[in-house]
């Protein structure tokens, strides 16, 4: 009878001590300016560097639950040192190697770029490709097929990223 009363009194203890609260807790956090790129937006949080893609809406539910969920690391890669997080690697690497105005997209292995300042970046920026483009095959940072609106971009993209050392 008192193993019986001790086992009960116990459960009940560790009911009544043991619950937590799993609701996640409400996160304010904001788009940090000094790490958006083109095309690019970024959060630091947590000592890391979330990017996204601009019209990703996964950044807008990360700004407000502090998580994602599924994510690809990159540790060290960023600014100042920063490990940095995406949804994906092609986020990533398109994010890294963004430089000079230009805005890129990496899949499969291609970059592809446009210049910030072309009446063609929204759309860039939404399917990914520029509406017309020329490629140019083993002049990526790591020997990738770079593609952009103009073989001038690419050759101006080229020169912007000339020191960029791809830590892929």
């Amino acid at each position: 009878m008192s193993i019986r009363c001790s086992a009960l009194a116990s459960l009940a203890l560790f009911c009544a001590c043991g619950t937590v609260d799993s609701t996640p807790q409400p996160v304010t956090l904001a788009a940090d300016a000094a790490y958006a790129r083109p095309g690019f937006v970024a959060a630091a949080h947590s000592g890391r560097l979330y990017v996204f893609r601009a019209e990703d809406p996964l950044f807008e539910e990360f700004l407000h639950s502090g998580e994602l969920h599924h994510s690809v690391t990159r540790v060290a890669a960023g600014p100042d040192g920063m490990s940095v997080r995406a949804p994906d690697k092609d986020t990533i690497d398109g994010y890294l190697l963004s430089r000079g105005g230009f805005a890129t997209r990496c899949n499969d292995g291609e970059i592809w770029v446009c210049p910030a300042d072309s009446p063609d970046f929204g759309t860039f920026c939404e399917r990914g490709t520029p509406p017309a483009n020329a490629s140019r095959a083993g002049v990526g940072p790591n020997g990738e097929t770079v593609s952009g609106p103009s073989e001038a971009a690419i050759d101006a993209w080229v020169a912007a990223t000339a020191d960029t050392v791809a830590q892929r």
